[in-house]
């Protein structure tokens, strides 16, 4: 095998192990994502339900018919987290804004263009944020995702870890805890436990549950 093709063989390697490695983290985070709308869903049944009964007592009829139509457009607009059935789509095209974003952000990252294996670790990570997010957040968050896995080869220094957490799970004869996720995913899992109100009991069974989606 000549230099070259051991080179290109290494940085496939390199990169499937990125992408690999970005599923994983990107799995744990969106079970939290999807506990935490679970948990606001019940919520907001429990509120109409609520008020529906209160409405029937008062003999509110109106009220009652206004508060099922509430129900019944909340059914229709509840999110789905299983994987959507992939549909080709004709003619996409890119609106001009956008490929005015595209482009100037390309300008301010030239790594982009330059380097193979970032290139292809930005897209899979553009492709796993959701399309709800503004085109100028998703690549934002795209350039802070790559300089924090390629700092190294930007030469940007690593920020100091945190080290917190509560008693891990075993997983294949080692003992794994909270602390050992990437810092990224207990960053995110923080604060979305944080936003929206997790008890202690939420809080262990969520820092469990990531252990277990990541190691396993």
């Amino acid at each position: 095998m000549s230099e070259r093709n051991r080179k290109l063989a290494q940085e496939k390697g390199e990169l499937e192990n990125e992408v690999a490695e970005l599923r994983k983290q990107m799995q744990v985070i969106l079970n939290v994502q999807k506990s935490v709308y679970e948990k606001e869903t019940q919520k907001s049944y429990a509120t109409l339900d609520e008020a529906e009964e209160a409405a029937i007592l008062e003999g509110d009829i109106a009220k009652v018919r206004a508060i099922r139509k509430q129900r019944e457009d909340f059914e229709k607009t509840k999110l789905s987290f299983d994987e959507p059935e992939q549909k080709p789509e004709a003619n996409q095209q890119i609106s001009q804004e956008d490929k005015r974003l595209f482009d100037n952000w390309t300008a301010d990252n030239t790594w982009f263009h330059e380097d193979k294996v970032m290139q292809a670790t930005a897209t899979t990570y553009f492709g796993t944020l959701s399309e709800r997010l503004p085109l100028q957040e998703r690549l934002e968050m795209v350039s802070e995702e790559t300089e924090r896995r390629f700092s190294d080869k930007l030469g940007i220094p690593k920020a100091p870890r945190v080290e917190w957490g509560i008693r891990g799970v075993q997983s294949s004869k080692k003992q794994y805890s909270y602390n050992d996720l990437p810092a990224d995913v207990r960053k995110n899992c923080d604060f979305m436990a944080k936003r929206h109100g997790f008890t202690k009991d939420q809080i262990a069974r969520m820092q469990q549950e990531a252990i277990k989606e990541y190691f396993n």
